[in-house]
């Protein structure tokens, strides 16, 4: 997990394209609609990324890493609400071919809903997982597989922001006890957007996420991704451009988006 608090770039031409995001009720983050990105807490899941990222009060906070499903049981993309937690959950084995011959698994360590598991689709959860190796990788059947610390973390908060009805004591409990089972019902759903995109913006950084493909769309989803950031190509610098894109051959990259400025289009810029 990694708190992000970092650098936001300030121009008239990013304050501007901004607002008229805003106008027509669209968060470029992640295509979030603007009465969910106002919610005091809000997800997304980045898949290209095997990233879940935190908003609080509009604010990028947390990320963390996830695993995602694999081909043939894909992670459904939209926009979905949570609406319930289960702390310590038994596993069931859902109704499907994969599933076939196992049997019901009790709350511990080698339960494969780990030590919460977060409801936004029917047979769909974020959760914890036993299997670390797998994080970063498409490895489930659809469901988001998170570290059980994170995973605790995580609905911790969501219990602070959308069940404060919640006693703190049995928070305590659950996470103490381990075979503690209880599903509580959030007072205010927490919206949770699932997409796909190898390049976006996020506080202030473009970030590319490797995974081979054709270069030259991915060279277009980079620029799509500096224009929903209030970039037009025009400024853009060219040969920084063309440099992130060859570090995306062999790895993500991660760069100020201050830097992929022309000079002359960087101009008044400010960072704080």
């Amino acid at each position: 997990m990694r708190t992000t608090r970092g650098r936001h770039i300030r121009t008239a031409l990013v304050l501007g394209l901004a607002a008229g995001a805003a106008s027509a009720g669209v968060d470029r983050s992640g295509g979030v609609p603007e009465s969910e990105a106002a919610a005091s807490l809000r997800l997304t899941l980045n898949l290209a990324a095997y990233r879940l990222h935190v908003y609080e009060n509009g604010e990028l906070t947390r990320r963390y890493r996830v695993a995602v499903g694999k081909p043939g049981h894909r992670t459904p993309t939209g926009s979905y609400r949570i609406s319930r937690v289960i702390w310590n959950p038994w596993w069931h084995p859902p109704n499907r071919p994969w599933a076939r011959g196992k049997k019901p698994t009790p709350p511990g360590p080698n339960n494969p809903m780990g030590r919460a598991k977060l409801y936004f689709m029917n047979l769909y959860y974020i959760h914890g997982t036993p299997y670390r190796k797998s994080l970063g990788t498409p490895a489930s059947h659809g469901c988001v597989r998170m570290a059980n610390s994170d995973v605790v973390e995580l609905a911790r908060l969501v219990h602070e922001h959308a069940s404060p009805n919640v006693s703190p004591s049995l928070i305590e409990r659950l996470v103490a006890n381990p075979r503690m089972t209880r599903t509580i019902w959030l007072q205010r759903p927490v919206p949770f957007r699932v997409y796909s995109r190898r390049a976006e913006v996020l506080d202030g950084r473009l970030e590319v996420y490797a995974g081979g493909g054709d270069p030259v769309e991915l060279r277009r989803e980079v620029l799509a991704a500096l224009t929903d950031a209030g970039l037009g190509e025009r400024d853009v610098d060219a040969d920084r451009l063309e440099h992130v894109l060859q570090m995306a051959a062999e790895g993500d990259v991660s760069v100020p988006l201050a830097t992929m400025l022309r000079p002359a289009a960087s101009s008044g810029l400010a960072l704080r």
